[in-house]
């Protein structure tokens, strides 16, 4: 019972360590809003997913406005506005005019143009995945070698100097900061972020199968005790059982050397005609002491047995408790009952 308990006070250790709070918020939630803007839901709402105008959305003349990238839902259509139903985008009309004018007509344009986007097939998500288009996307977007664009950051525009969504051609200008050159844009941010928790999600996820594997192997140890303690095997009884034979048997090998006759030469003594040693004709027997030892370790377990086996029910009292069909020891039962809630706590501990 010391071992089995021993084993549960490490599961509950182990489910202590256990985490099963995902990273919040998650890597979906982070890419919804990515995509959508802070609410993470398409909206045609004015500053959710897309600018009142494309001058607050697209351009920097938005002054206090949220602008510039507050979602890449917003950036399609300031990128794609034209008054030829976006074929520089799209390659073919997209059915409407693509005109950035609300936040209504410019949802109405991003749905348009999303369906004309190729469908590719991708494996699962990684943040590996998320940081190399963050680069390449970086990589494209800093085209400052041109005079003409100097410090702007423009997209749909090359070689620009300021971006005027609204025209002929769409674009957006995103914020930089002049002196750590760093881009301002909320949607790339988010993409950053959930590349982050994603590799945070995986690390939590990792720790906790090296814990379930723990614990499944102290399962394993504490299963083994509980079918000792069912089997009445209890490891202080036999160590005492152990120490205590060598003297025994030399006590009775002295004493069956005194036996120099065939007729006084008993059990657990063994008779010897031809013994080496012509003092030693009688001997001890050690297959006899062997089954004298088993039989006085099984006696314990045996006369609690015995003294409720053939009792009634009406007569099983007194220690003794009516199990089924039989009578037999309480404190037996209560042991085994025990090891076994034991067992059940280990389980409950590894599942929860």
């Amino acid at each position: 019972m010391l071992e089995l308990n021993a084993t549960l006070y490490k599961l509950s250790e182990l489910k202590g360590q256990f985490n099963g709070e995902k990273i919040k918020p998650t890597a979906k939630e982070l890419l919804e809003q990515a995509l959508y803007g802070s609410t993470g839901e398409l909206s045609a709402a004015n500053e959710e997913t897309f600018g009142a105008t494309a001058t607050d959305a697209c351009n920097p003349a938005a002054g206090g406005k949220k602008g510039r990238g507050m979602s890449l839902a917003s950036d399609l259509p300031c990128v794609c506005e034209s008054t030829d139903q976006a074929l520089g985008c799209a390659g073919r009309g997209i059915g409407t005019a693509a005109v950035y004018s609300s936040a209504v007509l410019a949802k109405t344009g991003y749905e348009a143009l999303v369906k004309k986007c190729p469908t590719v097939k991708h494996g699962k998500l990684t943040a590996s995945a998320i940081l190399a288009a963050v680069a390449s996307f970086g990589a494209a977007v800093k085209t400052q070698g041109k005079a003409t664009q100097a410090e702007n950051i423009i997209l749909g525009l090359n070689n620009a100097a300021d971006c005027n969504t609204g025209g002929d051609t769409g674009c957006v200008q995103y914020k930089q900061d002049s002196t750590s050159g760093k881009l301002t844009i909320p949607w790339l941010d988010k993409l950053v972020e959930a590349a982050s928790t994603i590799a945070k999600e995986n690390r939590r996820r990792q720790k906790n199968q090296q814990l379930l594997k723990r614990a499944i192997a102290l399962a394993d140890t504490a299963i083994l005790s509980y079918v000792r303690a069912l089997g009445g095997d209890p490891p202080q009884k036999q160590l005492a059982a152990t120490t205590q034979v060598p003297q025994a048997a030399r006590h009775s090998e002295e004493t069956c050397n005194k036996h120099q006759s065939r007729d006084k030469c008993t059990e657990p003594c063994k008779w010897e005609e031809d013994a080496a040693d012509k003092n030693k004709k009688c001997s001890l027997d050690p297959k006899n002491v062997a089954e004298q030892q088993a039989t006085q370790e099984g006696t314990g377990e045996a006369k609690k047995e015995e003294k409720c086996a053939g009792k009634g029910e009406k007569e099983c009292k007194d220690g003794c408790k009516w199990e089924g069909t039989e009578c037999k020891d309480s404190s037996i039962l209560v042991n085994k009952q025990f090891s076994l809630s034991m067992v059940s706590a280990a389980f409950a501990a590894l599942l929860f």
